[in-house]
């Protein structure tokens, strides 16, 4: 699971313009940390949930072609975006703008007006990417995994920090494949730190993953890592 934060651009509620703009991949494709199940409302499809909206039920709500979303826990609905076409836009939460939701519109079978709830929960072996055999957790393995973070907004994105969450164990990260370090906080002199990714721009990324010798199995283990930026206006 990944962590976003962001200093707001004034941009429109485009895909890639906010929230979303820098995003974990894996092989090309993103990294998807959270499931979102249920949308209910017609005409409207969940595709993709920021982290920061944590594990629980927010709401979706259409008056006509306006869509909010209030994030699980939040008192607050986000700002109305006009879909007047079909397409995809993103929803944010009123209190904290960094928990938003992807949605596809389809218009012409948009409701009148409705509400629903739509259901967010971890994902794993998203980071990894994948199991490891008993035999493997017997003798002990290192994994090293390279992703890539890519900046899908038409402006260069600033400041850019990743940490390890710290609540998370037995991984570290690395900018060059050689350096491995586990920074637990934005903080932590070993942070992972880029000045700037520029439009449809990437830099390389590598988790480094340690499951000792004879380890106990653990079918729940979250492999978490938060990254920060900072955006200019397109």
């Amino acid at each position: 699971m990944h962590t976003l934060y962001f200093l707001l651009a004034p941009d429109p509620f485009v895909p890639g313009s906010r929230g979303d703009a820098l995003r974990l991949r894996f092989m090309g494709a993103d990294v998807v940390s959270m499931r979102v199940i249920g949308d209910g409302i017609p005409g409207v499809i969940a595709t993709a949930a920021a982290a920061r909206n944590g594990v629980g039920a927010g709401r979706l709500s259409a008056d006509g072609n306006l869509l909010r979303w209030q994030a699980p826990g939040s008192a607050t609905p986000g700002p109305a975006v006009a879909c007047a076409a079909d397409g995809v836009y993103l929803l944010e939460d009123g209190a904290d703008a960094s928990k938003w939701l992807r949605v596809q519109v389809y218009n012409a079978f948009l409701a009148a007006t409705g509400e629903a709830r739509v259901f967010i929960g971890d994902r794993y072996n998203e980071l990894g990417p994948d199991d490891v055999a008993a035999a493997d957790a017997i003798a002990g393995i290192i994994e090293t995994t390279q992703y890539t973070l890519f900046n899908a907004s038409a402006a260069p994105v600033l400041n850019v920090l990743l940490w390890i969450d710290a609540a998370t164990a037995g991984i570290a990260v690395s900018s060059d494949g050689v350096n491995f370090y586990t920074p637990t906080s934005a903080g932590d002199p070993h942070v992972l730190s880029w000045s700037s990714i520029g439009p449809s721009g990437q830099v390389p990324l590598w988790m480094k993953r340690t499951i000792s010798a004879a380890a106990t199995s653990d079918p729940g283990i979250l492999n978490e890592l938060q990254f920060s930026w900072s955006s200019l206006n397109v």
